[in-house]
């Protein structure tokens, strides 16, 4: 999150308070306010000159410098790909009033949310080059109708069948083993 002189910038807080608040549809702009925007960011370790695209979003997080462009970008280990914000203006998929409510509220009782899930889906690409075709498949960030991505905290603690149940959806979506089997090897092994 980052303060603007944007007045758009649906976050803000009052004076030097840190108490954020949620005002979506209110431009204000008054010295006493600052106002500010949420950003995701990317995960993913950026390389110079690899997976860096002309007209993405980056911040730089060792200084929380405002969203920049790519442009032959020396990267220092610290910037960091954009793929969501509130910030209208990067024209990139936006928050749901939920997650940012949800981020408000745990920023106010001083239970940040630092790493959030976001949930993704396949398509399959098609490659013709020098009549060989080759299919693959690639990941997306899954937008809804309202261009927002989908997002869940990041879950901390598994009972046991939880974990039981992901290893079975996990092994049977790739037919390793049968029902037995994994129950042999769930009383040896949990």
């Amino acid at each position: 999150m980052l303060s603007t002189e944007d007045k758009k910038a649906p976050i803000l807080s009052y004076l030097n308070n840190e108490t954020l608040l949620w005002f979506p549809d209110d431009y204000w702009s008054n010295k006493n306010l600052t106002k500010r925007h949420l950003y995701i960011l990317s995960n993913e370790e950026i390389k110079n000159g690899d997976n860096m695209e002309p007209g993405e979003w980056y911040i730089n997080t060792w200084n929380n410098s405002e969203p920049f462009k790519n442009d032959n970008l020396d990267n220092n280990g610290y910037c960091k790909k954009i793929i969501a914000a509130t910030d209208k203006s990067l024209n990139l998929p936006g928050l749901s009033q939920e997650f940012v409510e949800e981020f408000i509220n745990s920023w106010n009782s001083k239970e940040l949310i630092q790493q959030v899930n976001v949930e993704c889906e396949k398509k399959w690409n098609t490659y013709i080059d020098e009549d060989i075709a080759d299919s693959t498949f690639d990941y997306y960030f899954k937008i809804d109708n309202f261009n927002q991505i989908t997002i869940s905290k990041i879950k901390e603690s598994w009972n046991r069948e939880e974990v039981t149940e992901l290893i079975y959806s996990a092994m049977k979506s790739r037919a390793y083993t049968s029902l037995t089997e994994f129950n042999d090897w769930v009383e040896e092994n949990l």
